[in-house]
């Protein structure tokens, strides 16, 4: 079945909604995944028709180091674009089985099923804050904060929570302290469930189940040349620190680690002959 250009470019801009940014060779490979039998020069010669023709509000192409990058429109300078390729690194991408979420998950309204509960906590909330006192305005608003919070991935030393509470008195919220760390602790617990840029699509939840967790007990260490040479110098008795360590408390590995290799520098150092 060929591909017509109406569905490239619903695959690019849902990319974009999810990823902010993306090269093409990674675009191919989340294409792939929905259109099984997509051919990549047909995927890139689509792309590169649009460089200079295609320019709708959500997004922009540009080209670098021989590559074809889709970026959001949020996105205004070199800067920006490096410091998002930077804090996505090489972080995987997030992919919906389903295609329908893949183009919609990333939007206010798939956020806002997700995260019913504490969403209309907050809308109300916010309803008693403003002059109005109207669902409809503090609709609105979080609608706006919720792209400007996913949207300050992209600036750096920008806190995204201090700045969706100035944008609140900005737009007439009366917010007493009480209420300040009220909606702070709401909007934090929303930020950890929406899907960033800076993640692929990952929210910082899912990303923190992603990653391994940390295990002391699992930690090489090493010696380093300085402290090798001061071994070997004499500035630093080799034997004495051996003793150390065997009789110190460190993780089992991390124990086993350091004892083989000073008993091989040690073994080094008695090989050398005597003057």
């Amino acid at each position: 079945m060929k591909i017509k250009a109406k569905q490239y470019r619903e695959f690019y801009l849902g990319c974009l909604r999810l990823y902010g940014l993306i090269d093409s060779n990674n675009a191919f490979i989340v294409f792939k995944h929905y259109y099984p039998d997509a051919k990549k020069m047909d995927f890139i010669n689509d792309l590169k028709s649009r460089l200079l023709t295609f320019s709708q509000d959500y997004c922009i192409w540009k080209t670098a180091k021989r590559n074809v990058y889709l970026i959001t429109s949020a996105i205004t300078d070199e800067e920006e674009i490096e410091n998002l390729i930077s804090l996505q690194g090489d972080k995987p991408f997030y992919i919906p089985d389903n295609y329908d979420d893949f183009l919609n998950c990333a939007s206010y309204q798939s956020f806002k099923k997700e995260n019913e509960k504490d969403v209309n906590v907050l809308l109300n909330v916010l309803k008693k804050c403003h002059k109005d006192k109207s669902l409809l305005q503090a609709e609105i608003s979080l609608s706006i904060l919720y792209e400007d919070i996913r949207d300050a991935d992209i600036v750096p030393d920008i806190d995204p929570i201090t700045m969706a509470l100035k944008r609140l008195l900005v737009w007439g919220y009366e917010i007493n302290r009480q209420q300040i760390e009220q909606i702070a602790s709401y909007l934090m617990k929303l930020f950890n469930n929406m899907r960033h840029y800076a993640n692929r699509g990952y929210t910082p939840n899912e990303m923190k189940k992603l990653s391994k967790p940390f295990k002391k007990d699992n930690v090489i260490m090493t010696i380093g040349p300085n402290m090798r040479k001061m071994f070997e110098s004499g500035e630093m008795n080799a034997k004495e620190y051996l003793d150390e360590i065997i009789n110190s408390d460190l993780p089992p590995v991390t124990k086993k680690s350091l004892i083989s290799e000073l008993k091989k520098i040690i073994d080094d150092i008695d090989s050398i002959p005597k003057a």
